[in-house]
Parts: structure tokens; C-alpha cells; sequence
């Protein structure tokens, strides 16, 4: 491997100690899989001796990143080992997860944004990141970058000399953290956010009027992507610069790929509570648009109230009527107590669940969604002060109205960000009602951090209360010390078709489609599931709802622990036995993960005798594939007219 690729040292040499392997991403959308990022610290002028220093550094860097995702998509093996041995990353061993999975060349670039001359561009944008991704990356180019492309093209056992050559595409996302070392007071200016947007346009510009020319035959190419950036606030508290410049992005269009805020008010603006009001209902109008969320609230009554809340916005029948949300992940949880989940039941089984939240008096108008106009005015009580009222710039919409005595000129209304307010009925122009259309969650995944078991404790109650309307359900029970009983779980969630449960052990996913198809209620799956040993016992019988629904398995040899009666080595070896044994006989599962540490890899060879073998389940036809299984088959000839024929 060395004696192959060690022409590839010196720019190694130049990435050495930028790479952070421990960061994910979703990769297109929030309700697909999380992948490993590298986040890569490009130069920094403050660490290099003068700007002719840093221009060499920088693009030494740039050129070495795409020659190492070259190598990437040429040799996954030869990229992690490159990674491994001269750039610093430690990806684990060999066998482990993290070694093991699979290493996109997918980069998070940590820019460093300041340090700039006032007057380097007129329109104040980032030249930096429009040299790294715009098309400087084509024109200025070393000998040396050149050579070793070739280099790579060459061992790359694909590419033909007589057929056209491949480009690269390296995706790439600027990742801007509004707190981190790179400043002096460890805040980070919201302007560099600004720079690095006017950025990403100029790079587009520059693109569109960019000739494409086709890869040379039997060569590589290698071109950054940039992709929507980052925008990270966490521990970074909400104040007015920060509102105000997102805001304004946000309305010139300016795409993100992800937001982090901290719902933590500046204290400087906290001590005006309607400037505060004002403020953080920008920034949630500006970030959700017409999304129906939420609005967050102080916490003033603890965790019941964020419950209380949350329930309005995810669960309530004001939620399963109008909202979009269809899958969500509540990751990690705090608090979910017995105490808590009471005044969720008390908003899902609300008939008006804005008058439960509030404790008003029963309208004689049902609540409606409004759009108000611009230069509507708004009241707003907040807290023990007097009420106070103010001015909307622009149009808003999913205005809810409620305790609405149909005669009043002003009326109670729960506004996007702001919370319970009045606004003028001549303000309102009132959406059409559309009728009962039911929509809402089915799909929930719940996950802990290090919780005890008073924390976790209405588990039970909030299933209790949502279940019915779930499809699909993920559990993740790790950190809990109470157990979770698959029994009360389904006789929670009786319209199932998919349960995840995770363990620190043992993962599974079941499936009930076919109990859901026949219109048969879900099975009695009474098993400790946590239990490995039980678990592959009980896979042995063919006949058990448990065997038939459980199709995929996860077992985490390397998360065993000693007991008081047995060591580890003992108990793993119990369990790749039980494993074999029920893979013998088992034909239902349909995917088993076995995670050991290098020292027990002896014991997962004979594992490996199963992987691909066939197991004796059908996969359902669509009716377009069963027609067009029947269309090859010509229909019987009548009697008479093939002697006819005769």
C-alpha cells in the first residue's frame, strides 16, 4: 500500500492535524440516514508568516484534498489508510464500526473568515471560499497537482485510455460556527455568515458562465461542489444582529443546509420583554415561513410546559389536521415523566385545544387559520407587565384563532413565534375551511441520553395517548434503566406496521405488514427482548409470531460486560453458539448485524457460512408486476376454432 500511493506523502503532509472525523450529517433530507462528514480547517493568515505564506498553504491544501478524493473514489481502502497513517485520523481498527463503514470524500470546510482587508472587495464576499470552490480550482493548478492527478488515474483499474475520462465531484459545505478559537473573545462576527453567502453566489456566477469541457479520455477531474452551508449558533445566545442578519439572508434566498440555534435570549435584549417577543418572532417566521411549528415559549413551569406545548404543536387535532409533519425524532430527550405526559393527554384529547392551553372560555366560533395583514396591529400581554401593542411590517400566516366570540373587534389568536396575542377581526382575512383532512405523525422516533428512570417514566402514557396514529416507531433504550415491554407497546399502537427497538446489546426491527393486511390484531410478542440468548432460542421456532415479525437483528458483542456469575468471554461465546443455532433453522430473518472486538472475530467466521443464503419469504408484487407477469401467457384456444384451424 505504501510502495502505491507514497508518491501522495507531501500533500498529506500539508492536511496533517485539519481533519475532525466525528461529525455527521444527513446527507438529503432530515428523514434520511446520517453520514460521517470530515470537517477540514482550511489556513488561517494569523497562523502563517505573511499573505504570499498563506496563498501557498491555502491552495497546497486545496489541490491535496481533491488528489485524497481522488484516491476516495479510485480506493476506499488506500483512502482510509492515507487518512489513517500521514493525516492524523484516527478511524479506529480494522473490524471496528467506524473503520469499517464506509468514508465518503463529503467535506465540512471550517473558512476562516476574517482577517480580511475592509476594502478586498466591493461587495465584501469571501474570496477565499470563491478561489476554493469557484473555478480557480480549474485555472490555477501546480505541476505537481497535475502529475500526481495522472498518477492516480492511472492505478484507477476503470478508466480506459479510449474512453472518456470521469469527473470527480467532491461535495462540499462551509460550516460557520458562531463560537469557536478562531476568535479573540471566542464569538465570531455574524458578518462573516453574510461574506460567506455572497460567496456562494459569486461561485454560481462564475459557473454559469463557465464553458464546460469534457474530461480528457483515460483522466481524471477533480471539481469542489459547494453545497448549502451550515449555520451553527449552538451556545451562541439570540440577539438582535444575529435575527436581523439571518432574517435577511433567509429573504434573499440564501440556502441552508441546516440551522442550530440555542434558545437562549442575549441577556442584554431579555431585559426588554417585547423587544424580545419582536425579535425571536422574527426569527421563527423567517426560518419556518408557513411551516406550522411551534412557538417556543419561557420556560416558566418546567418540563410539563414544554410537554404541554410540544403536544399542541405535534399531536393535537389542530396539528393532525393542517400539519405536514409526518415523521419526527425527538433526540436526545430530557424529562418525560408521569407528571409530564398529563397535560399531554389533556391536549391530545382536546376537542379546542388552544382553549385547554390557555384555560379561556369556550368560543362560539370554532378556531379558524387567518392570514394577517400588513400593518395589522398586535397586542400582547407579557407577563406582569402591561400590555403592549405594536405594528406588523408584513403579512402573516398561520395566524389561529380561538375563544373567538364572532362579534369583538379584537380577537385571541396564537401567532408563529409570539404566542398568544389579540389582533384586530378587520385584520384578518380568514383561509377557507377545507374540512377534516387527517395528516399528522406516523412515524416517531425516540431516543435518550443518560436518563434515569423518573425521567422516563410516562413513556407508557404518551404512547398511551398518540399511539393509535403511528405507523412506524423507533425506541431507543440504551441509556434507560426501565424496561420496555413490547406487549403495552403494541397494545398502544395497534395500526404498526414497523417497531425499532435498541438496547445496549441487542437492536431489532419488526414488521407487521401482513398482520396490518389481513386486518388481524398485532401479535403477543411476551419476551425479554433484551436478552440475546432468549432471543436467538425463540428465533429457532419457525412457528412463533416473534420469528415471522422480527427481520432484522443487531447484536453488539462488543457492548457485553462482565457479571457477577460470569466473565464476558463467557457470555459471548454463549452467544455466537445461540446465534449459529437459530441461524441454522431460522429462515424469516432477513439481515443480522454482528459487532465484536478484533479478538473475537475467530468466533464470527462460521457466521459468515450464512451471509446471502436464501430464507423462504416472498416479496409482495405490485399489481402493474402481476400484470405483467400474466401478459407473457397467451389465453387457451377455443375448442372449435383450433380444429378449425386443423
Amino acid at each position: 500500500m505504501e510502495e502505491r500511493w507514497g508518491f501522495l506523502v507531501p500533500w498529506c503532509d500539508a492536511l496533517n492535524k485539519r481533519f475532525d472525523c466525528n461529525h455527521f450529517e444527513f446527507e438529503d433530507d432530515p428523514h434520511g440516514s446520517r453520514k460521517r462528514r470530515l470537517i477540514v480547517t482550511l489556513p488561517m493568515r494569523k497562523l502563517c508568516s505573511d499573505e504570499e505564506d498563506f496563498r501557498m498553504k491555502f491552495q497546497k491544501v486545496r489541490e491535496g484534498l481533491q488528489l485524497l478524493s481522488a484516491v476516495a473514489h479510485v480506493d476506499q481502502k488506500a483512502w482510509k489508510f492515507l487518512l489513517t497513517k500521514y493525516c492524523g485520523v484516527y478511524l479506529g481498527q480494522k473490524g471496528d464500526v467506524k473503520y469499517e463503514e464506509e468514508l465518503s470524500a463529503n467535506f465540512l470546510l471550517l473558512v476562516d473568515l476574517e482577517e480580511r482587508e475592509k476594502d478586498e472587495n466591493e461587495e465584501q464576499f469571501d474570496s477565499d471560499l470563491v478561489e476554493f470552490c469557484g473555478i480557480a480550482q480549474r485555472k490555477i493548478q501546480s505541476e505537481e497537482f497535475i502529475k500526481d492527478l495522472q498518477k492516480i488515474a492511472v492505478l484507477d483499474e476503470r478508466l480506459k485510455v479510449d474512453k472518456p475520462g470521469v469527473e470527480v465531484e467532491i461535495p462540499v459545505r462551509v460550516l460557520y460556527r458562531a463560537i469557536q478559537p478562531f476568535t479573540t473573545n471566542g464569538y465570531r462576527p455574524v458578518e462573516d455568515l453574510v461574506k460567506a453567502a455572497r460567496a456562494e453566489k459569486v461561485i454560481k456566477t462564475e459557473w454559469d458562465a463557465y464553458s464546460k469541457e469534457k474530461v480528457e479520455f483515460g483522466s481524471l477531474r477533480c471539481t469542489f461542489v459547494l453545497e448549502p452551508m451550515i449555520a451553527d449558533f449552538n451556545n451562541f445566545p439570540i440577539g438582535t444582529e444575529m435575527v436581523e442578519t439571518l432574517s435577511a439572508l433567509l429573504h434573499e434566498n440564501v440556502r441552508f443546509s441546516r440551522v442550530t440555534l440555542n434558545l437562549r435570549i442575549d441577556p442584554k435584549l431579555e431585559a426588554d420583554e417585547v423587544l424580545t417577543r419582536k425579535t425571536f418572532g422574527q426569527l421563527v417566521t423567517s426560518i419556518f415561513g408557513n411551516e406550522r411549528r411551534s412557538p417556543e415559549i419561557r420556560n416558566r413551569n418546567g418540563s410539563a410546559l414544554r410537554w404541554k406545548w410540544l403536544a399542541y404543536a405535534l399531536f393535537s387535532k389542530n396539528a393532525r389536521e393542517s400539519s405536514a409533519l409526518e415523521a419526527l425524532k425527538l433526540i436526545p430527550m430530557g424529562s418525560m415523566t408521569a407528571a409530564d405526559m398529563e397535560a399531554v393527554k389533556a391536549v391530545v384529547a382536546a376537542e379546542h385545544p388552544e382553549e385547554e392551553m390557555y384555560g379561556t372560555a369556550r368560543g362560539k366560533v370554532d378556531e379558524r387559520n387567518a392570514l394577517l395583514a400588513t400593518g395589522a396591529q398586535i397586542k400582547n400581554l407579557c407577563g406582569d407587565f402591561e400590555e403592549q401593542s405594536w405594528m406588523f411590517d408584513i403579512p402573516t400566516t398561520s395566524v389561529r384563532t380561538f375563544s373567538d366570540d364572532g362579534l369583538s373587534e379584537w380577537v385571541n389568536a396564537i401567532l408563529p413565534g409570539y404566542g398568544r396575542c389579540t389582533v384586530r377581526r378587520c385584520d384578518l382575512a380568514f383561509e377557507q375551511d377545507v374540512g377534516n383532512i387527517q395528516r399528522g405523525i406516523t412515524s416517531l422516533t425516540i431516543g435518550y441520553w443518560d436518563v434515569n428512570t423518573e425521567c422516563t417514566d410516562g413513556i407508557d402514557d404518551l404512547l398511551e395517548s398518540i399511539g393509535p396514529s403511528l405507523k412506524v416507531l423507533a425506541l431507543d433504550a440504551e441509556y434507560m434503566c426501565m424496561e420496555l415491554d413490547i406487549v403495552c407497546i403494541l397494545q398502544s399502537c395497534p395500526n404498526l406496521k414497523e417497531l425499532s427497538l435498541r438496547s445496549e446489546v441487542v437492536d431489532m426491527r419488526f414488521n407487521f405488514e401482513e398482520w396490518q393486511h389481513n386486518n388481524l390484531p398485532l401479535p403477543d410478542l411476551d419476551i425479554d427482548w433484551t436478552d440475546i440468548i432468549a432471543v436467538t432460542t425463540k428465533l429457532q421456532d419457525g412457528c412463533s409470531s416473534f420469528t415471522k415479525s422480527l427481520r432484522r437483528l443487531r447484536v453488539r458483542l462488543n457492548n457485553v460486560s462482565d457479571t457477577r456469575e460470569e466473565p464476558a468471554f463467557y457470555i459471548i461465546n454463549a452467544i455466537a453458539i445461540g446465534l449459529l443455532q437459530m441461524l441454522k433453522v431460522n429462515q424469516n430473518l432477513e439481515y443480522l448485524d454482528v459487532i465484536a472486538d478484533p479478538e473475537f472475530h475467530v468466533l464470527l467466521e462460521e457466521l459468515k457460512m450464512y451471509h446471502l443464503k436464501p430464507i423462504s419469504r416472498s416479496i409482495p408484487l405490485s399489481m402493474l408486476s402481476k400484470g405483467a407477469f400474466l401478459s407473457v401467457f397467451s389465453s387457451p384456444m377455443p375448442t372449435k376454432m383450433w380444429e378449425s384451424a386443423q
